[in-house]
């Protein structure tokens, strides 16, 4: 359980820049979270040193994030801020947001 009702219940590799972490919560809602690198100019609702957390809820920054899942990714957050220096490779793998925007936004399928 990450906290306030969601649980982690994917971590996938890193692909295309990103990490994309799956969150659900009790009543089976998920969300997808990509992890990205931190370049100094987050996009995320929340970010750590090296690694910026996007909430991925197709409201490209309009909509406002749900308070418990915002809280949840905020934990997730300093779960990640403990140890990400413990695998910095695998923080180098990672884009920033912005960057992945660019290089993958016009290949994705309609």
């Amino acid at each position: 359980m990450v906290g306030h009702g969601w649980r982690l219940v994917d971590l996938g590799p890193v692909e295309d820049g990103s990490c994309v972490v799956t969150l659900q919560n009790r009543r089976g809602r998920a969300h997808r979270v990509h992890l990205c690198r931190n370049d100094g100019k987050p996009q995320g609702i929340i970010y750590t040193r090296r690694v910026d957390l996007v909430v991925m809820n197709e409201g490209y920054g309009d909509l406002p994030t749900e308070e418990r899942l915002a809280q949840a990714v905020a934990k997730l957050a300093h779960v990640i801020a403990a140890n990400e220096a413990r695998v910095p490779g695998r923080v180098t793998e990672l884009l920033p947001h912005a960057e992945r925007l660019r290089r993958f936004a016009a290949a994705a399928p309609p």
